[in-house]
């Protein structure tokens, strides 16, 4: 899973078979650590939720954890639905843009690039 933060922004792209999984067990997991030996690591986590009506992201010990309501999460997972697309108010003022993506192969090849478990580019139509 991919995790990318810019300012106010979250977008995770999960690969098929983090699809699967999420699809199999209602979440998925990545992390990565900073440093050597017992350092940090920020953990980031996609949930399936019964308990929530809208997509949300907290931030807790380490941890980046969005949350996806069930029916939505299910749609996503099972569909050719490509993305979830969120917002999140802020304390005070101002939002959280959330965005889920299924992550695609890209056009132009990438050599040391393992693109084996992404799904097929939907613009592709025979240029790969």
């Amino acid at each position: 899973m991919k995790i990318r933060i810019s300012g106010n922004s979250l977008r995770l792209r999960l690969s098929v078979s983090e699809v699967e999984e999420f699809e199999r067990n209602g979440r998925v997991n990545d992390s990565v650590q900073f440093g050597l030996g017992t350092t940090p690591t920020l953990t980031y986590s996609l949930r399936r939720s019964e308990a929530i009506g809208n997509v949300n992201a907290e931030f807790y010990d380490n941890q980046i954890l969005i949350s996806i309501p069930a029916a939505e999460a299910d749609e996503w997972a099972r569909t050719d639905t490509i993305g979830i697309t969120a917002t999140q108010g802020l304390n005070g003022s101002g939002i959280l843009r959330i965005l889920i993506e299924k992550d695609f192969v890209c056009l132009n090849k990438r050599p040391h690039v393992d693109e084996t478990d992404l799904y097929p580019h939907p613009n592709a139509q025979g240029v790969c």
